[in-house]
Order: structure tokens, then sequence, then C-alpha cells
């Protein structure tokens, strides 16, 4: 049940690699428009694509190199020092730091050298967009788009509901429900925004407020960009929440095994026999064992939802059931809780349980469906497996298999929940950096917006308004976001917790306070951003 090395690669990808480069992509066209102009002017002087080239990539190279220097103090601590990852409890060995040195170097040069590369294609690509002369209209707010957001919502939670849970359809649907709901997303979000500043512009007013009026001045002009920011963490949020479900729906058999194995021990042990047995030497086999166990078989029919348990009189009133020669309704009151807790795991769904004594030998042997011999301690304490098996050699030709109820699933079941720690940490880092990355062009937009505010300030003396307009306009759609992202994950991901999985609330929490501390910092960022641009404003013929 170990899992292969390939899938936590996977999983490092997908919420490790992918959200870096969104945050490349991000990053490389933050505050390029002064960068933008020169190379304009550069082309109108005559200046070639590789002379574009080199403006690109020498503006970008001091910061970018800079970044890999300070990020490279890292490789002496883990060359020197044995670094404990928290919640997930691994040490990454020092030893195999220093075994793989050079290739972590050129990795830290490699990703220098690709995040100038981007920087420089997304200038080319940026001024290319901008080179005609056309005019653009401007784009009416998508009203159909936005009615359709609601709509998705019911068909990702309500849809699956039309199928049957054998119904490949229910998860069609499920997927089609989210991919939906996130497309149209941005388009309710783009209004609301819209909506919300003009609002708070007339309450500003009212209240004399700089910086509220500001801010919802600047919401109402640019619901694209609060769009963007709330819409890409929210979606984060909900991909996160998605992989986390599905990953602890795969498992559901692993806690499942791990739950009854809780509850049996090692008192009820599970019997697989050879091939090629015959009714007398299961019999012989079964004779060989009743003074360290007494055999139950449990025979389960898919098609016609029914279980029987079969065994002799002894092993029956030990369980809690009667002795009867005839099928007998199971009564759960009285039975034993471990056989309650083993038919939940090994039972059909709504099947009718019955129990009756009979020869365990022949049963397990002429079982046309699905049989599963469990061996019960008649004193209660864990099975001496080890005279089991022995007997099993001595009897059957091709011995016996004994192992814990679950077997395998048991084994799954720590893996899993190695595995879900690792997602847990993983997922925190995703939303962290989706959550910079979706910042940080807010922040962007908002500070080429800040700089039509320095006059104002530098004028009135007062550059207080920044601090109120940053707290609207920068930390208020992260913290919105990251307030409404978990319930809207959660529910779109119902349908599928609702199969036997459920929600991390350790991965809520830590997504949830990842989310919030960046927009801490961002705000600061932002505050202190402005306060500059305010300082070094000077008056200018435009």
């Amino acid at each position: 049940m170990v899992r292969p090395l390939g899938t936590f690669r996977l999983l490092v990808g997908f919420l490790m690699v992918l959200p870096a480069l969104v945050l490349l992509a991000v990053a490389a066209r933050t505050g390029s428009q002064s960068r933008d102009r020169r190379v304009a002017l550069v082309t109108v002087l005559g200046g070639t694509r590789f002379d574009r080239i080199l403006v690109s990539a020498g503006e970008s190279a001091l910061a970018v190199s800079t970044g890999v220097a300070v990020s490279s103090i890292l490789l002496p601590i883990l060359a020197t020092t044995d670094v404990r990852l928290p919640y997930v409890d691994y040490v990454i060995s020092a030893s195999d730091v220093r075994g793989s040195i050079w290739l972590l170097v050129a990795m830290w040069i490699a990703a220098g050298a690709a995040s100038i590369l981007t920087i420089v294609v997304l200038d080319l690509l940026g001024l290319a967009r901008r080179g005609g002369t056309r005019p653009t209209g401007k784009r009416r707010a998508p009203t159909a788009l936005a009615a359709l957001c609601p709509v998705m919502l019911l068909v990702a939670v309500r849809g699956p509901d039309l199928f049957t849970p054998d119904n490949p359809a229910r998860l069609l649907v499920n997927y089609a429900g989210v991919a939906g709901t996130l497309i149209t997303l941005p388009a309710v979000v783009g209004m609301a925004a819209k909506v919300v500043g003009n609002g708070t512009a007339r309450i500003a007013r009212a209240l004399r407020t700089s910086g509220l009026l500001v801010a919802g001045r600047w919401m109402s002009a640019q619901p694209n960009v609060i769009a963007r920011v709330t819409s890409g963490i929210v979606a984060a949020v909900v991909i996160l929440i998605q992989v986390q479900v599905w990953y602890g729906f795969l498992g559901a058999s692993a806690r499942a095994a791990e739950a009854v194995h809780r509850v049996v021990g090692d008192s009820i042990q599970v019997s697989k026999l050879g091939a090629d047995a015959s009714s007398g030497q299961i019999a012989a086999y079964h004779r060989s064992i009743e003074n360290v166990a007494l055999p139950l078989v449990i025979v389960s029919e898919e098609v016609a939802r029914s279980t029987r348990i079969v065994g002799s009189c002894a092993t029956l009133n030990h369980v809690g059931l009667p002795c009867s020669g005839n099928a007998v309704p199971l009564n759960t009151d009285h039975a034993d809780e471990r056989l309650r807790v083993i038919l939940d795991l090994a039972a059909p769904a709504r099947s009718a349980v019955t129990s009756m004594a009979g020869s365990t030998a022949n049963v397990a042997l002429n079982a046309d469906s699905h049989a599963i011999e469990l061996l019960v301690s008649p004193s209660g304490h864990p099975i001496d497996r080890a005279a089991i098996v022995r007997a099993a050699y001595r009897t059957l030709p091709g011995g016996a298999d004994v192992s814990p109820i679950g077997g395998d699933w048991l084994i799954g079941a720590s893996v899993n929940a190695d595995q879900g720690r690792w997602i847990v940490l993983l997922g925190a880092f995703a939303v962290a950096v989706l959550t910079l990355a979706c910042g940080v062009s807010g922040l962007a937009e908002y500070l080429r917006w800040s700089r039509v505010l320095a006059p104002v300030s530098v004028l009135a003396g007062n550059r207080a308004v920044f601090i109120s307009s940053a707290a609207w306009s920068v930390f208020m759609p992260i913290l919105l976001a990251a307030a409404c992202a978990f319930p809207i994950g959660m529910w779109l991901a119902l349908p599928v917790a609702q199969k036997g999985s459920g929600f991390s609330v350790t991965l809520i929490q830590a997504g949830f306070g990842c989310i919030v501390s960046l927009g801490f910092v961002l705000y600061a960022w932002a505050i202190s951003a402005s306060r500059h641009v305010s300082r070094n404003w000077l008056p200018s013929g435009d």
C-alpha cells in the first residue's frame, strides 16, 4: 500500500511548482509601467528587438540576482544542519543536501535565469499588445455570466443528487458545476465590487471620510482588479479543498479498516485459505486451532443484498448470536460490538444480515459469493497468529494467511495519514503563494492609483489617507476572500465529502491564517509604498 514516489512528486508539482509559476508571472509584470516606457523610448529612437531585450534583462537582473543571493542563504544552513519540517515531522538530512549540493546550486542559477527570461518575454508580449493605435472599447459588465454563477453552484451541490451513487455522471456533474462556478465567479465579484464601491463612496461623503471615499472610488473604477484578487484566492482555496477531499475519499476504506481495528484489536483475525483445500482438510484445520481460535464465516451476496454469518454454536454464542439451524435475523442489540463494526465494513450497504449454525468448512469451500473467514479468540485476548499459521501448514496444502481486520488497508491508513499531513503543509504553502500572487497584482494597481493621490496628500500635508484607503482597497478584499473562500469550497466539495471523506480542520485553519497574514503584509507594503510615492512627488507640467 506504499504509494509510488511519482504520486508525491505530482503533489509537490501541483501544490508548490504551479503556484510558484503563477507568482513568477504576476511578479514579472508588477510595476512594469516605467520599464515599458523606457523600452518604448528605445524603440522610438531606433532600437532593435535585441536592444529591447537587453534593457528588460538588464533592469531585472539586479532584482533577480538579489533574490537568488538572499534565498541561497538556505543552502549552507541545509548543508550543515538537519532541518525538521513542521507538522509532517520530516527531517531534511544535511548529508543528503551535501550529496546534491551542485545540483541545487545549478537549480538556483536556473531559477534566476528562468525569472529573467520570463520578464523579458512578458515585457515583449505586453509591448506587442499595446503597439497598435486602434482605440479599444470599454467592456460592459458580463451580466449574463454573473447570473450563471448561482446556477453553477446549485449544479455542483444538488446536481449529483439526481443520479445514483454508482452512476459516473454523478461525479461529472459535480466537476462541471465546480468548473462553472470558478469561471463565472469573477463576473459576480466584479459587479459586486462596482456596486459596493459606489455605495462606499456615498457613505464616505456623508461621513466626510477621505480614505473611505478614495477606496470606494477606486473599487468602482477598478472592479476587475478586485475581481482578480478575490476570485483568484477563492479559486485557489476551492481547488485545494477539492484535492484534500478527494484524497480523503480515496483513503476512506483504509480509515474504516483502522476504525474497526481500534475496536476489534487482534482478538479477531482474518484467515485466507490456500488453494486446493478440500472440505475435510479445512475441517481438520479448524479442529486443530479450536483451543486458540473459533472459526466464523461471513458470506455476503451483493446482488441479493444479503449477508449470512455461519459458525458453530460455541462460536455464535461467544459473539452474542443465537444457535439455530435456520437463518435468524441479526439482532444488533445483543451481538458482540466487535462483530457489529466488522459487519459495517464487510456487509453490503442496506443488506439483510442473518446467522445460523453450520459447518464453516463447507461454507468456506462452497460459497459462490464473497466469503470472509474470521478467527475469534475465545478469551478475548490477541490471537497467537504463529500457532495458527503452523497448524495451517500441517493440515492445508497451501497453508493459510492470517492477518488483522483490514489487512493491507491498515498499512494504507498509516500512509494516508502521513501523506494527509503533507497535503496540509503543501496546501498551506500553495494558498499562501497564490494569495501573494493575487495580492501583489492588486497592490500594483493600487500603487498606480495612489500616484494620483500624491498631490492631494502633499498639498493637504496629511498622508493618513493612505492608511484608510489601503485598508479598504488592499486588505479588505483579501479578508473577504478568505471569509468566503472556505465556505464556498466546502459547499462545492460536499457531494464528495458525503461519500466517506471529510474536511481537514487543520488545513482550513492553516489556509485562513496564511491568507490573513499575507493580507496584513500587503497592507503594510501598500502604506509604505504609497507614502514613498507621496514623499517623492514633484509638480510637473501635466
